[in-house]
């Protein structure tokens, strides 16, 4: 995957934590994009988070009991 993916109304970005894991975040498609490698502060709201298993690519349950994967 590219690290930013602009798909108009959304803009998917890859990004490294500082422990080396990947995580992929969206934002909306008017976010002002920032040069590679610039350190971000990232926030998200747990309702909306999905988590996947990277050996299979199958979503995580909800840790909050919320929708099952």
């Amino acid at each position: 995957m590219q690290a930013v993916e602009d798909l108009g109304a959304e803009t998917i970005l890859a990004l490294r934590l500082d422990n080396g894991d990947e995580l992929r975040a969206v934002a909306s498609g008017d976010y002002q994009i920032p040069a590679p490698r610039t350190r971000v502060k990232v926030g998200y709201a747990p309702h909306r988070l999905h988590a996947f298993d990277a050996a299979t690519g199958l979503r995580l349950p909800d840790p909050a009991g919320g929708e099952k994967a």
